[in-house]
C-alpha cells in the first residue's frame, strides 16, 4: 500500500482543501517521476478510472486526476467513489477513521463578456437561462465554486447498494498492443531501434520491435505515450509542438500531457501497467525530458501561485487526449467490444462537461451552495475521523437547516 501522504482538511474553507489537495497531488507526481523515473506509472495504474460508486458515471479530467491520487494515496484498487451523503442514502456505513478526499464541484455561471468579473444573479430555471441568455453580453461559463468530499468504496462497509465493479477484469496486453496499433491516429512503424519517438511533421510514430521490450506492458505503455503527443497534431487537438525543445517549460508541460495520457487512456481500456520495466526505449531526447522533467517542473512550479492547478490542467489536455484516442480512434477503428471498460470509459457525467474549460477561478462566495450542499459540507472526514456515527452527523445537519 501506498504511504499516506494526503492531508486532513477539517476547518478549512473549500479554497484552502482545494489548495492543499491539488499540491498533494503534484507532489506525489514530481516524487513518483523523480524516485521510479517512466516506472512512476506503476503506482497509477487501476483496473478502471474513479467512478462515481452510485451513478456509475465518470468523472471529469481534473476530478479523475485527483482521485486517482486518492486511489494511490490509499492504496486502492476499487475505483467507485461516493459523498458521505450519497453513500449513506445507499445503506452505506463509512468505517470509523476514515477520512474523505476533496473534488471540485463546478457549477453553470452566468457571466458578462464585457465585465467578466461583475457578480450577476444567477439563473435558477431553465426559462430564467433562456432569457439571460438572450442577452447578447451574457454567456454560460463552468466555474470551480467549492469542493464535495468523496469516500471510496474500500473505506465503507455494506457496500452492496453501490454499482458492481464486476465489469472490471483485465484485458490481455498482446491483444492491447495489435489495437493500438490497428487504431493509432497516425501510422506506428515497429523498427529494429533503440528509440520510440513522435515526429509531427511526417505524422509518424517510431517504435522499436515489441521483443526488444521487457513485456508487452511496456510497449504499449510507450506506444501510449507517443499517441499523446500524436494528439496535438494541427489535423486533431491542434497543440502547440514545433520549437518545444528551445522551451524547457513548454517541453516539460507537453512530456507532461503525454505522461498522464498514457495513464488515463490505459486506465479507460483496462491495461493494467503495474508491471511495465524501465522505458529504455524513448529516444534520447525523451529519456533526458523524463529523468529531468520533475526537476523542469519544479522550477516551473517555484513561480507559480498554484502549481498544483496547473497541474490539473495539463491533466484537462490530457484528458481530451485519451478522449480523442477512445472516441475518434479506438471506437470507429475497433468497436466498442475491443477493450472491456471501453464502454464505461465513455459514459459521461455532468462534472465532465462542466470541467471541460478546467482553469476557472475558485468561487469563494458560500451562498452559491444550497442547503444539501451546505449539510454534506459538514459531513466531512473531521466527522469521520473522529468516530461520530453516520445518523447523527446528519441528524446535527438537518437540526441547522
Amino acid at each position: 500500500m501506498a504511504k499516506r501522504t494526503y492531508g486532513k482538511y477539517s476547518g478549512k474553507n473549500p479554497t484552502e482543501k482545494l489548495t492543499d489537495a491539488r499540491q498533494a497531488l503534484f507532489d506525489a507526481l514530481l516524487a513518483d517521476m523523480e524516485r521510479e523515473g517512466s516506472r512512476w506509472v506503476k503506482e497509477w495504474s487501476f483496473p478502471h478510472p474513479p467512478m462515481n460508486g452510485v451513478t456509475g458515471k465518470g468523472y471529469g479530467p481534473r476530478n479523475t486526476a485527483m482521485l486517482m491520487y486518492a486511489m494511490r494515496d490509499g492504496g486502492f484498487r476499487d475505483p467507485r467513489f461516493a459523498t458521505f451523503k450519497m453513500a449513506s442514502d445507499k445503506g452505506c456505513h463509512i468505517i470509523k477513521g476514515s477520512h474523505g478526499y476533496p473534488i471540485e464541484r463546478w457549477k453553470r455561471m452566468l457571466v458578462s463578456k464585457s465585465d467578466p468579473s461583475a457578480r450577476l444573479k444567477q439563473p435558477k430555471t431553465q426559462e430564467e437561462w433562456d432569457i439571460a441568455l438572450a442577452n447578447p453580453d451574457y454567456k454560460a461559463e463552468p466555474r470551480c465554486v467549492g469542493t464535495f468530499t468523496v469516500f471510496n468504496a474500500e473505506q465503507m462497509e455494506n457496500t452492496e447498494n453501490l454499482i458492481s465493479v464486476e465489469c472490471f477484469k483485465p484485458i490481455e496486453p498482446d491483444r492491447v498492443a495489435d489495437g493500438l496499433v490497428k487504431a493509432s491516429p497516425c501510422p506506428v512503424i515497429e523498427t529494429p531501434n533503440d528509440e520510440a519517438f513522435y515526429l509531427p511533421g511526417a505524422d509518424k510514430i517510431y517504435v522499436p520491435q515489441r521483443n526488444q521490450f521487457t513485456n508487452v506492458e511496456s510497449f504499449c505503455r510507450t506506444l501510449l505515450h507517443e499517441m499523446g503527443h500524436s494528439t496535438g497534431h494541427p489535423s486533431r487537438l491542434d497543440r502547440e509542438q514545433c520549437g518545444l525543445k528551445q522551451n524547457r517549460q513548454k517541453y516539460a508541460f507537453e512530456e507532461l500531457i503525454a505522461e498522464l495520457s498514457s495513464v488515463f487512456t490505459a486506465n479507460a481500456i483496462g491495461l493494467d501497467l503495474r508491471g511495465v520495466d524501465e522505458d529504455k526505449p524513448l529516444s534520447g531526447d525523451e529519456v533526458d525530458a523524463m529523468s529531468n522533467s520533475a526537476a523542469y517542473l519544479k522550477g516551473w512550479a517555484s513561480q507559480l501561485k498554484d502549481p498544483g492547478g496547473e497541474l490539473l490542467k495539463a491533466a484537462t489536455r490530457a484528458s481530451k487526449a485519451t478522449d480523442y484516442l477512445v472516441k475518434d480512434c479506438f471506437t470507429p477503428s475497433l468497436g466498442k467490444e475491443y477493450f472491456k471498460s471501453m464502454e464505461l470509459a465513455n459514459e459521461t457525467v455532468v462534472e465532465t462537461d462542466m470541467e471541460q474549460g478546467g482553469e476557472f477561478e475558485i468561487e469563494q462566495d458560500g451562498s452559491e451552495f444550497s442547503l444539501d450542499e451546505l449539510c454534506e459540507a459538514k459531513c466531512d472526514e473531521a466527522d469521520i475521523a473522529n468516530g461520530d456515527d453516520c445518523a447523527a452527523i446528519l441528524m446535527r445537519c438537518e437540526e441547522g437547516r
